[in-house]
């Protein structure tokens, strides 16, 4: 496996940033092999279950964040509610009802019952509103009409996903 430079990775990062604002992203790294530079592009189509990854790992680094840095109650508040409203506008929202069962798995769903998997609590404010959600007490919601409410961070209302 090739290591990358800091620099390389940052400049990476700087055009994933500018280019990633309708949901897709052309990211171009440079690797070093042999002493010779040499730049590959790749192009990386960045949504759905990978724009919900990224988001994901965004909301875990910043629970380490707070958590390390040891940051004022207020200060947290304010900088959770401010990068979670950046990502909601940057990302939009996301279509789950297709999902596969690893795929659902990877993104942290869990297994109700031999079909239901229930909604990860961070995935709510970036799903369609008008997309239906089975209830674990049988009902039919759409996802703008769920409630927060959670257990073990998930919700009470999941979908059932394709098999793989």
């Amino acid at each position: 496996m090739k290591k990358l430079n800091k620099r390389i990775v940052q400049r990476a990062l700087e055009e994933f940033v500018e280019n990633h604002k309708d949901g897709t992203a052309f990211v171009s790294i440079e690797t070093g092999g042999d002493g010779r530079r040499r730049a590959e592009k790749e192009k990386k189509m960045i949504k759905g279950i990978n724009g919900l990854l990224l988001i994901r790992d965004a909301i875990v680094t910043m629970a380490a964040e707070i958590y390390q840095y040891g940051w004022d109650a207020d200060f947290c508040k304010k900088y959770l509610r401010e990068k979670m409203y950046r990502y909601i506008e940057y990302y939009g929202s996301f279509d789950i009802q297709h999902l596969t069962e690893s795929e659902a798995i990877s993104l942290g769903f869990h297994r109700w019952d031999d079909t239901l998997w229930l909604i990860p609590l961070w995935m709510l404010p970036f799903l369609e509103k008008d997309q239906w959600v089975f209830c674990i007490g049988g009902e039919f919601k759409k996802i703008g009409d769920v409630d927060n409410d959670n257990r073990s961070g998930m919700l009470a209302y999941g979908i059932i996903p394709n098999p793989d």
